[in-house]
């Protein structure tokens, strides 16, 4: 995914405008275009420790079609459904090791009646896993892919633009996103999610 930088910045980090998808390789069809998403919100995920608010990484959220999504009326994750790609853009801003990612992405999972024991939580765990670190001042996209009516296909790239593919039937995009779109776990998740839809809402 190919991030085109605006003028915007938060906590020092260039916010984006919008992204370009490169078009698959596939010599069986005619050529297809590269996928435009728009950057839709950006904001930090702050976390309490200790009574104190500690910033941890800024999100950037993408959408292939904000209109649709905009227009749709149902529960914020679920507009995701219509949409051919979604993307959230991680920007560090202190180091966070893969337990700790696991720890929190789990408990929001289960706080929106995931089950963290499937072979798509547990593969995606292990993506995390084989990532160890992210590093502050290094970025982890997750993106989200509609391959087929019955088919989605996750692709998560770490800061050293390695990438990890995952492919599931239709609903994973949902379950996975759910973490950052779904019933928030915390207020400060709950004004990430805000921040993230902000130009959607």
């Amino acid at each position: 995914m190919n991030v085109e930088s605006g003028t915007e910045k938060i906590a020092g980090i260039s916010v984006a405008n919008s992204a370009t998808l490169a078009a698959p390789a596939n010599t069986q069809t005619a050529p297809e275009e590269a996928l435009k998403l728009t950057q839709v919100g950006a904001g930090i995920r702050e976390k309490k420790i200790v009574f104190v608010n500690v910033d941890v990484y800024l999100a950037q959220l993408f959408l292939s079609n904000p209109a649709q999504f905009k227009a749709l009326d149902t529960k914020t994750v679920d507009k995701l459904g219509g949409q051919k790609a979604v993307a959230l853009q991680i920007h560090f801003l202190r180091d966070l090791s893969s337990d700790k990612m696991k720890s929190a992405f789990e408990e929001s999972l289960k706080k929106n009646n995931a089950d963290t024991k499937s072979d798509l939580v547990q593969e995606f765990f292990k993506v995390l896993d084989q990532i160890k670190e992210g590093k502050k001042g290094q970025t982890l996209t997750i993106l989200g892919q509609k391959i087929s009516d019955t088919e989605d296909k996750l692709t998560v790239e770490d800061g050293n633009s390695k990438t990890y593919e995952i492919t599931k039937p239709t609903g994973m995009i949902k379950t996975i996103f759910s973490i950052w779109l779904g019933e928030p776990t915390d207020k400060e998740l709950a004004e990430l999610q805000k921040k993230l839809m902000q130009k959607v809402n």
